[in-house]
C-alpha cells in the first residue's frame, strides 16, 4: 500500500480471518508499526480486533502514546491507554521491540563508492527472529547469515513463484541460499541475453536450496514451478555479438567523499565493468 493515508483507510475496512489481514485481494500476517507515538483512536482498535483475530502487531522503537485530534483529547488519550496495555500484554500477538532504532541518513544527491553492509543491530536480529515465528522468509543465507549485498524481490503468478535475486557489491557472490518454495523445479533466467537454464535444488526442512554464483551488479531471475523443463531452453534469437566501440576514450568517476578518478582506455568492449575496474584500480592519472 503507497502511503500511510492509504494505508489507514484500508486497514479500517480490512477483513480479519486466521490471523491475516484481508485487503484488496491481499493477506497479510504481521502490522509493524514504525515508531508511531501518535496514533488515531479508530486504528488503534482495529488493530486490537486484528490481534484478537490471531493477527500478529510488532511495534518498533516505542509503542503509541497519544491520539491525534483534539476533539475529546483526553478521553482519548485514556483509551489509548487502555487498549495498549491491552494489545501489547504478554502471552498475544503482539510484539515491543525497543531496541529496533530509527536513524535519519544524510541524504547525498551523488553517487557514492559502494560500501559493506553496515552488521546487523540487535533490534533488527530481535525483529528477523520475532517475524520468523510466524511467517516463513522468503529468501536466506545459508546458517542466516547477513546478507553483503544480494537483495531480491519476490513475486507469484499462477503456480509460479518468481524470484529477482541481484548482488549489489562490488565483489561477486558465490554462495548456497534457500527459498521459501517447496515441491516445484527451478531454472535461472538470464535477463541481459534471454538464456533459461534449469538448476540443481536441494530440498530439506520444508525450503528450497540452490547455489547463486553471480559477479558484481549482476542479476538473475530464478523461477519456480511445477513440471519446468530439464532441458535448456532455445533462444528465440541468436544473440548478437558485442560491439567493440574504438577510443581512446576519457572515463571518469566522481562523488561526495570519493576521490576523483580518471582513466584512459583505448576501447570499450564486453567484459567486466570498466566503472568496476576503476574503483579497484583507482589510478588516477598524472
Amino acid at each position: 500500500m503507497p502511503n500511510r493515508s492509504a494505508t489507514r483507510r484500508d486497514f479500517l475496512a480490512a477483513r480479519f480471518d486466521g490471523g491475516r489481514l484481508l485487503v484488496r485481494g491481499q493477506a497479510y500476517r504481521a502490522l509493524i508499526l514504525q515508531r508511531s507515538q501518535s496514533i488515531p483512536i479508530a486504528t488503534l482498535r482495529a488493530i486490537g480486533r486484528f490481534v484478537d483475530a490471531g493477527g500478529v502487531a510488532i511495534a518498533l522503537d516505542s509503542l503509541p502514546s497519544r491520539a491525534t485530534g483534539m476533539a475529546d483529547w483526553r478521553a482519548a488519550d485514556d483509551e489509548l491507554r487502555r487498549l495498549v496495555e491491552s494489545i501489547w500484554r504478554p502471552g498475544r500477538g503482539a510484539h515491543f521491540i525497543p531496541g529496533y532504532k530509527f536513524t535519519n541518513v544524510p541524504f547525498v544527491s551523488n553517487e557514492q563508492p559502494p560500501r559493506k553492509t553496515p552488521p546487523l543491530q540487535p533490534g533488527q536480529i530481535q525483529l528477523l527472529e520475532t517475524l520468523g515465528k510466524y511467517i516463513s522468509l522468503d529468501f536466506l543465507r545459508e546458517s542466516r547469515r547477513q546478507s553483503d549485498g544480494l537483495t531480491f524481490h519476490h513475486r507469484r503468478a499462477g503456480e509460479a513463484d518468481i524470484f529477482f535475486v541481484a548482488n549489489m557489491q562490488a565483489e561477486p557472490s558465490r554462495e548456497t541460499v534457500s527459498f521459501a518454495v517447496r515441491g516445484k523445479r527451478a531454472q535461472v533466467w538470464n535477463g541481459m541475453d534471454g538464456g533459461i537454464e534449469p538448476v540443481g535444488i536441494e530440498e530439506r526442512d520444508g525450503r528450497t536450496h540452490l547455489a547463486v554464483d553471480l559477479a558484481p551488479w549482476e542479476s538473475r531471475f530464478f523461477v519456480f514451478a511445477p513440471g519446468l523443463p530439464l532441458e535448456p531452453a532455445k533462444r528465440s534469437r541468436a544473440a548478437l555479438p558485442p560491439v567493440e566501440i574504438p577510443g581512446p576514450w576519457q572515463l571518469k568517476l566522481e562523488g561526495a567523499r570519493f576521490p576523483r578518478t580518471e582513466k584512459t582506455v583505448e576501447r570499450l568492449a564486453h567484459g567486466p565493468s570498466w566503472a568496476c575496474r576503476i574503483a579497484r584500480e583507482r589510478e588516477p592519472m598524472a
